[in-house]
């Protein structure tokens, strides 16, 4: 995924651990409130891209470090 720009390293962490928090969330609300479905589906569509994006931005930052 060389084609992104990669987000500075601590703003990639603070999304990478806010994206984790959303997701258990998420699945958490999805089995206590069932019957409210707004309260955990837009956690569980948005997140995981959110995730994605910050794993990849860590690893092609930390690719390019290593080929300095």
């Amino acid at each position: 995924m060389e084609y992104i720009r990669p987000w500075h390293p601590v703003f990639a962490w603070f999304a990478l651990v806010i994206a984790t928090l959303g997701l258990a969330l998420s699945f958490f609300n999805l089995f206590v409130n069932t019957d409210r479905v707004g309260s955990w589906l837009p956690l569980l569509l948005i997140m995981p891209f959110t995730l994605a994006y910050a794993i990849a931005s860590l690893r092609l930052r930390a690719r390019r470090k290593r080929s300095r």
